[in-house]
């Protein structure tokens, strides 16, 4: 398959994928943006947002996602990731994986313990 045909095809599958599972608005703006975009006229800016997605899945949203509970749902990130993977390669371009991000455990001690935030609230 083509990149034209294989772009065409699964372009409103990944977008409904990483929509419905994404709280980033940038994201949701990269999608957005993909949707309007067609091959091969809009081929740089098609690399560089499909190459945006496929970093924020390989800096951890993969293994959010399939972290998921609902099966269907983690075998669609993964179907989707495959894609961007393979669409990434059709278009030629030199994708170096990122690390992923380290994501700080959150300080399970109560809000109100910060006496700066209590004089705010006025607790």
């Amino acid at each position: 398959m083509d990149v034209k045909m294989l772009y065409e095809i699964e372009k409103n599958g990944i977008i409904a994928t990483i929509k419905e599972y994404s709280t980033e608005n940038f994201i949701k703006s990269y999608c957005n943006k993909l949707k309007e975009l067609e091959y091969p006229k809009d081929q740089e800016m098609i690399k560089t947002l499909i190459t945006k997605l496929l970093t924020w899945y390989d800096e951890g949203s993969i293994d959010e996602a399939l972290q998921c509970d609902y099966e269907p749902s983690r075998r669609r990130h993964i179907y989707t990731y495959k894609v961007l993977s393979a669409l990434v390669k059709e278009l030629n371009h030199d994708y170096e994986k990122p690390k992923k991000r380290k994501i700080k455990k959150k300080d399970n001690r109560n809000s109100f313990d910060n006496p700066i935030l209590m004089e705010l609230l006025e607790v």
